[in-house]
Parts: structure tokens; C-alpha cells; sequence
């Protein structure tokens, strides 16, 4: 039982036997089957374990409260949906969810980066979704400073920090999955320990850090599911 919250048995059952069957369907090669059907079975559990982290609750900083509310959170429906959700029914095997694109939209939308790096590799849904929430920046060909940098799951985590040292001021920095893995968890409590590190949120599906000097440095998780 959680604080204005009670969970009954039968509920429980039915929201895990929702989640897992939902994404199941999601999935084709059966290596990635395997793999997409592991992190579904987690998934309601990790939400269980984030449960107070949810909606902003706790939070006190404007500007964090802000961001996990109308960014993270935020329910409405924008132009460049309809295309994302066209681009990723024609592919398959995607690393990311079709809300994670989405969820990329959005934060690209927020940023408002003048230059823009992105190391996605084949998920093209999720650069799209990056490329169109920033219409106006400015992306780089190879790593190079930038106000937004986006890291994909193929990413190597021991080149993130070499990323963070080129995050310029006001910047944001996103990396998927830092839970995927004990070698992407420990790099990323490691990214958090850099200067530059001022404002974080860990989401499990992304690791999003702001280089903000002008806020008082802070680091959330966030129930992201």
C-alpha cells in the first residue's frame, strides 16, 4: 500500500499482464524478442519502485517542476506526431518506444539548441524526432560543442564525460538507457559527478542532464514509464 493508493491483487495482475502483453506484441526477431520481453516483464516493477517519483511530486524547484510537468509529463498532441507514428510502424527492431520519440520531440522542443549533435544510430524515428522538435538548430556532422547532444544505445558510456565536456552552458545532454545495463548505470553515476552536471533527471529510459550554473545543482529520478 502506498500513501492515497492501494493496490489489490487483481489489480496488480491486470496492470502487469496489460504492460507486458502491450509491448510483447511490439516486438519481431526473436533476439529482440527476448530482449524487449525482459524489459517488459521489469518495467511495471521499476514503475512500482519510482512510484512517489511520479508527476512532480516532491519537486520544489521552479524550473525542474516545470520541465517534469510540461515536458516529461506532458499529455497533448503536436503536429509531428502523426509523421513519427508513420516513420516507426515502417521500421522494425527499434531500440527505442514510439513515446520515447516522442518524448524526444519534446525535449528538443524545450531546448531550443542553436547547435545540435546527435549519435543515434540507426534509429531513425528518434532522430527525425529530435530533427523536427529543433527545426532551428544547427546539427553537427561530428562531436563538437553544442547546446543539445543526444546519445543513442550504441553509444560507447566511456565517452559520455568526453560529450559532457562539450555541453555548452544553458545546454542539454540525453542518453538512453542508462539502466540497460551495470556498465551504463556506473557510467552514469559517474556523468553525474562532473562539473557541468548541474540539473538531472533520471528517467531509467534516458538520463537527461542540463548544464545550468544558474540553478542550484539537484539530481531527480523520475517515474518514466
Amino acid at each position: 500500500q502506498f500513501v492515497g493508493f492501494t493496490f489489490t491483487n487483481r489489480t496488480l495482475n491486470n496492470f502487469l499482464t496489460a504492460s507486458v502483453c502491450k509491448n510483447l506484441l511490439k516486438t519481431s526477431s526473436t533476439f529482440f524478442n527476448m530482449k524487449r520481453a525482459l524489459s517488459c516483464l521489469l518495467r511495471p516493477f521499476r514503475w512500482l519502485k519510482r512510484f512517489r517519483n511520479r508527476c512532480g511530486y516532491g519537486i520544489h524547484s521552479p524550473f525542474a517542476f516545470q520541465f517534469v510537468t510540461g515536458v516529461i509529463y506532458e499529455k497533448g498532441e503536436y503536429y509531428a506526431y502523426d509523421t513519427l507514428e508513420k516513420l516507426y510502424r515502417q521500421e522494425s527492431n527499434h531500440e527505442l518506444r514510439l513515446k520515447d520519440c516522442k518524448l524526444l520531440f519534446r525535449l528538443a522542443n524545450f531546448a531550443h539548441a542553436k547547435t545540435a549533435y546527435e549519435a543515434l544510430g540507426e534509429e531513425n524515428t528518434a532522430r527525425t524526432a529530435l530533427k523536427m522538435g529543433s527545426q532551428s538548430s544547427v546539427f553537427l556532422e561530428k562531436p563538437g560543442p553544442a547546446t543539445l547532444i543526444c546519445l543513442g544505445t550504441n553509444f560507447p558510456p566511456e565517452k559520455w564525460n568526453e560529450m559532457m565536456d562539450l555541453l555548452q552552458p544553458k545546454g542539454l545532454l540525453i542518453v538512453a538507457h542508462i539502466a540497460a545495463s551495470k556498465q551504463r548505470s556506473r557510467a552514469w553515476k559517474k556523468l553525474l559527478a562532473h562539473e557541468k552536471a548541474q540539473v538531472s533527471f533520471d528517467l531509467a529510459d534516458f538520463g537527461l542532464i542540463f548544464f545550468r550554473p544558474d540553478l542550484q545543482r539537484e539530481h531527480r529520478t523520475i517515474n518514466y514509464f
